[in-house]
C-alpha cells in the first residue's frame, strides 16, 4: 500500500465526521506495538528463530489483530484490495526467490527438507499448517519462507471471507449505515462471536493435550486414534505450545476481534474515552507479554482473546492520540509486516555460530536491521506500486508478468521438492589402520553398546571399516548436575574425561568417520554451581539451554573432527515409557518434547557445519517413525529399555539401517547385510 492510502484526509466518512472513520492509523499502531514485542522477544531469547514461545505467541497475537482491523477497512475499498493483491503477489515472489537461495547456499540436511517443504506450503497459503503437521522440522532452524505463516493464516481467512461475503457491497453498505446511526453492526458481532469460538476451541485443546500428558485423555490411547488426528488435536504429547502458535483455529481470536474492531470503530470511537483506551490496552498486551509463560499456559485458556481485545483497544484509540504519538506509531506500524518477515531471515544469517555476533552487537543487529530493511522494502513496494503498478495500464503491463514469474517459480521450487538431495560422500584413508577407512563411535552408552557389537561381531571388517570407540558410558559432553524430576544428582567427575576421551581416541585412529550419539544424558535439566555459590538451572528448550547446548556440543564436534573426519551426527531415539519392552523408564528424559529439543539442536549443529557433519535421522526414520518406539522390527527386540540397545538389535540396526548410510557417505559398496 502507498502512503496516499494511509491519508484519513483522502477516505472521509460518509457523513462528513472525519474523525470517526477507522482509518489505518489504528491498525498501524497495533501494527506498531506487534512488531516491537517480536523484535524485543527474537533479539532477547532467539524465540523468533527456533520453537514457539509465550511471549512470541503474545506478539504475533497482536499482528494478526493489526491485520484484522486493516482488512475489515481494505474491504471497503476497492482501490485498496488491489493493491493489497498485486503487494502479496510481489512479496511472495520475493520471499520464494530468498528461500531458493537460502536452501541452496545455507541449508543442509534437515534444513534442506525444511526449506522445500516450506516453499511448498507457501505457495499453497498453507505454511502455518506445514509448521503443524511436521513438528520436528518446525523446531529445526526455519527457512526465510516459513515466517510468511501469519500472513497464510490471513490469506485462508480472506478466502472464506470472499466465499461467505458474496455481494460486495454488502460490507460497504452495511459500514455506512453504521457510520450514521452510530450502532455496531452485524458484522462486528459476528467477528467478535467467531474470535469467542476461536477462544473456546483453542482452550479445548490446551485441555486435551493437558489430559494426554497426565495419561488420562477422554479420547483415550493416542496410539488407538488416526494419525493425522493426534497430530491436529496435540494429544501425542507434543509441545502444545506450537500447535497453538501455527494454527489457523487457535489464532483466529486475535484476527477476528481485529475485524470487529474495524468494523465497529465508527461506533465505538463515538462511546469510549480514546487516548485513554488506547494507553490502558497497550499497558495490557505488554504486561501479558511479560508474564507469558513459555510452554504457553494461560494463553490457551482465553488469554490469547484477551490479547486480542487488549490489542483492539490500541487500534481503537490510536488516531485520538497526539499528532507526534500517532505518527510514531503509525510510520513503524505501517511497515510492521515488511519488519515481521525479516526477523526470521535476520536472525538466522546473525546465529552466533554463523557470523561470530555475540551479546549486544547481535541483538543490535538483529532490532535494527529487520526495521531498515523492512522500511527499505516499503519504499520500493511504495514507489512500484503508487507509480506503475497500481494505474489500468500499470496491472495490465506488469501483473501477468508477476504472476507468471510465480508460477514458473513455483513449478522450479516443486520440481527441486521432490529431486533426491546430495549426499555428503567423503572417502579419506585412514593412516592408523593402513589405509583401511577408520570409523568411530563417539558419546555416551548408547554408541559404546553399538560400537561393542560392530566390531565384536565383525560388522565392520564385513563392509571393509575399522571401527574403534571414544565413548563413555553414563556421561555427557556438557557438566552440570542432573536434575530428574525433584532429585538433584551430582555431577559425576569422571565425565569430565570424555571430551579428553574424544581427543585421545581420534587421535589414535585419524578415523575417516566418526558416529557420534551423545544425548541422552542431554535430555535432562542441569543445574551449574556459579562461582559466588548461586546456582543457574539449565532447563531444557529454553534460550539459555539452547545457547549452551549449541556452544559444548560444537566444541564436541570441533574435537571429532579436528584431523579431518566427517562427522555423522544421529537423532537421538524418542525415549517412550509404554515400549513393548523389558524395562521402561519413568525419568523426565520421557517428556518427548525434550527429545525433539535436542534433535532440533543437533540438526542446528549439523547446518552450522555441513562441510563436516550430517544428520542421519535414527529417531523418525527407524526407531520411531511414527513417534513410538518400535521395541520389535521383524520380530527382533531392539532394546530392553527404549534407550539402550540390544545385542541383537544393535546388530539388525547396523544391518537393515546404519551400515548401509555409512557406507554410502564413505562410497563404498554396501555389505552390512552380507
Amino acid at each position: 500500500m502507498t502512503s496516499t492510502d494511509l491519508d484519513p484526509a483522502l477516505h472521509a466518512d460518509p457523513t462528513g465526521d472525519r474523525t470517526d472513520l477507522p482509518t489505518l492509523t489504528g491498525p498501524a499502531a497495533v501494527g506498531a506495538v506487534g512488531v516491537v514485542l517480536a523484535l524485543a522477544t527474537g533479539a532477547d531469547m532467539d524465540a523468533v528463530a527456533g520453537a514457539a514461545d509465550g511471549a512470541t505467541m503474545v506478539a504475533t497475537e497482536v499482528l494478526l489483530c493489526a491485520a484484522g482491523m486493516a482488512l475489515a477497512i481494505v474491504w471497503r475499498r476497492p482501490a485498496a484490495r488491489r493493491r493489497l493483491a498485486v503487494a502479496a503477489l510481489a512479496a511472495t515472489v520475493a520471499l520464494a526467490v530468498w528461500s531458493a537461495v537460502f536452501t541452496g547456499v545455507m541449508a543442509t540436511g534437515a534444513e534442506v527438507d525444511a526449506a522445500r517443504g516450506a516453499t511448498v506450503a507457501s505457495m499453497a497459503g498453507v505454511t502455518n499448517w506445514w509448521l503443524v503437521f511436521d513438528r520436528p522440522l518446525a523446531l529445526a532452524p526455519l527457512p526465510p519462507l516459513a515466517g510468511l505463516w501469519l500472513g497464510a493464516i490471513v490469506a485462508q481467512v480472506v478466502l472464506v471471507a470472499a466465499v461467505v461475503v458474496r455481494r460486495r457491497g454488502s460490507v460497504d453498505d452495511a459500514a455506512v449505515a453504521e457510520v450514521e446511526v452510530g450502532t455496531v453492526g452485524r458484522g462486528a458481532r459476528l467477528a467478535l462471536g467467531g474470535a469467542v469460538v476461536a477462544a473456546l476451541w483453542t482452550a479445548l485443546l490446551g485441555w486435551l493435550a493437558a489430559s494426554s500428558e497426565l495419561g488420562s485423555s477422554p479420547l483415550g490411547n493416542p496410539a488407538d486414534l488416526p494419525g493425522w488426528l493426534v497430530r491436529l488435536l496435540d494429544i501425542d504429547g507434543g509441545r502444545l505450545v506450537d500447535r497453538l502458535q501455527y494454527g489457523t483455529d487457535t489464532r483466529l481470536a486475535g484476527l477476528l476481534v481485529g475485524v470487529a474492531v474495524g468494523l465497529a470503530a465508527p461506533a465505538l470511537r463515538r462511546r469510549v474515552p480514546g487516548p485513554l483506551t488506547a494507553a490502558l490496552g497497550a499497558v495490557i498486551v505488554v504486561a501479558l507479554w511479560a508474564l507469558a509463560p513459555a510452554d504457553g499456559g494461560w494463553l490457551a485458556y482465553g488469554g490469547l482473546l484477551v490479547v486480542g481485545c487488549a490489542a483492539g483497544a490500541v487500534g481503537l484509540g490510536a488516531p485520538t492520540l497526539p499528532a507526534v504519538v500517532s505518527g510514531v506509531l503509525a510510520w513503524l506500524g505501517r511497515r510492521a509486516w515488511a519488519i515481521w518477515l525479516w526477523i526470521l531471515p535476520v536472525a538466522i544469517v546473525t546465529d552466533p555460530m554463523r557470523s561470530g555476533l555475540e551479546g549486544l552487537p547481535q541483538q543490535a543487529v538483529r532490532v535494527l536491521a529487520p526495521v531498515a530493511l523492512g522500511a527499505a522494502s516499503v519504499a520500493v513496494l511504495d514507489h512500484l506500486l503508487g507509480r506503475r503498478l497500481v494505474d489500468a495500464d500499470g496491472r495490465r503491463r506488469v501483473a501477468p508478468w508477476l504472476i507468471a514469474a510465480e508460477v514458473c517459480l513455483a513449478v522450479v521450487l516443486v520440481a527441486a521438492a521432490v529431486a533426491p538431495g546430495q549426499p555428503l560422500t567423503v572417502y579419506r584413508q585412514s593412516t592408523a589402520t593402513g589405509g583401511t577407512p577408520a570409523v568411530v563411535f563417539a558419546g555416551d552408552s548408547m554408541p559404546y553398546g553399538l560400537g561393542s557389537i560392530v566390531m565384536g561381531r565383525k560388522l565392520d571388517s564385513e563392509m571393509g571399516i575399522a571401527g574403534r570407540l571414544a565413548a563413555l558410558p553414563g556421561c555427557s559432553f556438557t557438566e552440570g548436575d542432573l536434575i530428574n524430576r525433584d532429585r538433584v544428582a551430582p555431577f559425576n567427575p569422571e565425565c569430565a574425561r570424555l571430551r579428553d576421551i574424544f581427543r585421545e581416541e581420534t587421535a589414535k585412529a585419524d578415523p575417516t568417520m566418526v558416529i557420534m550419539l551423545a544425548w541422552a544424558w542431554e535430555l535432562y535439566d542441569r543445574r551449574v554451581t556459579n562461582d559466588d555459590g548461586s546456582t543457574t538451572d539449565f532447563v531444557v528448550g529454553t534460550p539459555e539451554w539452547r545457547e549452551r547446548f549449541a556452544a559444548d556440543a560444537q566444541s564436541a564436534l570441533d574435537d571429532l573432527s579436528r584431523d579431518g573426519a566427517v562427522v555423522v551426527l544421529l537423532t537421538m531415539p524418542c525415549v517412550d515409557p509404554d515400549a513393548d519392552t523389558p524395562n521402561h523408564p519413568t525419568s523426565s528424559a520421557t517428556e518427548p518434547h525434550r527429545v525433539a529439543e535436542v534433535n532440533a539442536m543437533v540438526r542446528q549443529l549439523a547446518a552450522r557445519n555441513r562441510d563436516k557433519a550430517v544428520v542421519v535421522d535414527l529417531d523418525g526414520e527407524y526407531l520411531c517413525p511414527d513417534g513410538d518406539y518400535r521395541a520389535f522390527i521383524d520380530g527382533q527386540l531392539m532394546s530392553s529399555d527404549s534407550v539402550h540397545f540390544s545385542q541383537d538389535g544393535a546388530e539388525k540396526l547396523w544391518r537393515d539401517y546404519l551400515g548401509p548410510r555409512v557406507a554410502e557417505l564413505l562410497g563404498l559398496p554396501d555389505q552390512a547385510g552380507a
